[in-house]
């Protein structure tokens, strides 16, 4: 199957050549209409992403911590240190 694509290729290379410049062309002129109708939008306001964009902005300058910080730090109160196993053995510091 790709020997015949490649001999096929080899021996209509400019023809392929011009297929593959035109696909080429073709992409671009799409591309700047599709991108010259886009807009700065965030999204919109209903979607996830922006609900917890809007929740970290108003935590953020609330001064409160989020949820999944205060659950990091509770995590980690449950995880002893080196220092407090080292006292709970009686080895000291």
């Amino acid at each position: 199957m790709l020997a015949t694509i490649a001999r096929f290729c080899v021996r209509h290379r400019r023809w392929v050549l011009a297929a593959w410049m035109l696909l080429f062309i073709a992409g671009i002129t799409i591309g700047m209409t599709v991108f010259g109708r886009l807009h700065d939008s965030h999204g919109g306001a209903r979607t996830e992403s922006m609900q917890g964009y809007t929740i970290a902005q108003q935590a953020s300058s609330a001064g409160q911590r989020s949820r999944a910080s205060r659950r990091s730090q509770s995590m980690n109160n449950d995880i002893p240190t080196i220092a407090q196993a080292r006292r709970a053995k009686g080895q000291g510091c």
